[in-house]
């Protein structure tokens, strides 16, 4: 996966924990691995693969671990917190699921950004880092695609496919099973403003925030209350996030889908 960046590819093993990752769905799913975006083929080689190789879990619980684990403290925000800026993917991790999405910063539009492309495959890219949410519950980014996917039932595992996603995370570091997420997603079928469970897991929720074609091919800019969307989506008042992710995956259609995610911020309003 091409970066345009030096690598700095520093892998860390989950040491004392049955080993779980990042899901599709924002939570977790075992079987396979996490690589810090921008590794090559030689750091892996020299470095050795050190990664955390998953097993399977003992349910919801058991698959949470490892993410918990993995995002740590972080840091807080003050009123301002920028967690992807001119395309610089510089200490995001990649999570695999099938196949990899190309990720490579590149120049579009006159803009610095990243551009995800994904043929039949679904991996994305996330950043550990943890936002006060009561600092700065406003979430900002602007993003592109060239196209959808196509009619979808986006609520079942077939469907469960999108040119561009970005999602929140928020752990919890004793009862695992309360780890949360929301997905704003570019959607092919379902209707702007729509939210539906993760065809996965009810602990993850899709945010319909586009939908469809009539934007694509444009620079769009999005703007979500997150800790107002996790109030209403899962009823609970949640101070801090633990992770943000970009996503662009097609491994269930085997579609073939081009995006563009530009700077991502969190703002006090």
């Amino acid at each position: 996966m091409g970066t345009g960046a030096k690598s700095t590819c520093r892998l860390e093993p989950c040491r004392s924990l049955q080993s779980m990752q990042v899901s599709e769905s924002g939570l977790l799913r075992g079987g396979t691995r996490l690589r810090r975006a921008g590794c090559t083929r030689e750091d892996r080689a020299r470095k050795g693969r050190r990664a955390c190789l998953v097993g399977p879990g003992r349910g919801l619980a058991g698959r949470l671990l490892c993410l918990v684990f993995a995002l740590g403290a972080g840091s807080a925000g003050a009123d301002s917190v920028e967690v992807l800026r001119n395309g610089d993917i510089a200490g995001w991790e990649e999570k695999v699921f099938k196949g990899e999405t190309s990720y490579e910063t590149v120049r579009q539009g006159g803009r610095t950004v990243v551009r995800a492309t994904s043929r039949g495959t679904a991996s994305g890219l996330y950043l550990r880092r943890r936002i006060d949410l009561d600092k700065t519950p406003i979430l900002r980014w602007t993003w592109r695609v060239e196209a959808t996917l196509g009619d979808l039932d986006e609520r079942t595992r077939a469907g469960d496919d999108y040119s561009a996603k970005v999602y929140v995370i928020r752990s919890h570091p004793v009862f695992l099973w309360r780890t949360r997420a929301v997905n704003y997603v570019w959607a092919s079928t379902m209707a702007a403003g729509e939210t539906w469970p993760n065809a996965y897991t009810n602990s993850s929720r899709h945010v319909a925030v586009r939908s469809g074609d009539a934007f694509a091919g444009q620079w769009v800019e999005e703007r979500r209350d997150v800790r107002a969307d996790f109030r209403e989506l899962f009823g609970e008042s949640v101070r801090y996030l633990d992770a943000v992710a970009i996503m662009t995956d097609t491994d269930n259609t085997a579609a073939a889908a081009v995006a563009y995610y530009g700077d991502i911020t969190f703002t006090s309003e």
